[in-house]
């Protein structure tokens, strides 16, 4: 009997508070509201600057998974690998 699938949400999908299968505009809409919320300059909160770097290495993250899906579909349909 097979286990039901269900969507797990990337760590870094989950800093960013968006869901696993969210479109590169709305990660990016997502991290530049947070980041404009978190920044060091702008929150009072103590740990303000951790939560912004946070943040900013969540976003490289997405970006970088991102060009890794958009370069293994271009493989795939040019049948190179």
């Amino acid at each position: 009997m097979s286990k039901p699938t269900r969507q797990r949400t990337h760590p870094t999908r989950r800093v960013l508070g968006v869901a696993a299968d969210a479109s590169a505009p709305e990660v990016k809409a997502a991290y530049r509201a947070a980041a404009l919320r978190e920044h060091p300059d702008v929150s009072a909160a103590p740990d303000a600057e951790q939560r912004f770097l946070e943040l900013s290495t969540a976003y490289g993250n997405a970006l970088h998974m991102q060009y890794l899906s958009r370069l293994r579909s271009f493989s795939r349909k040019s049948g190179a690998g």
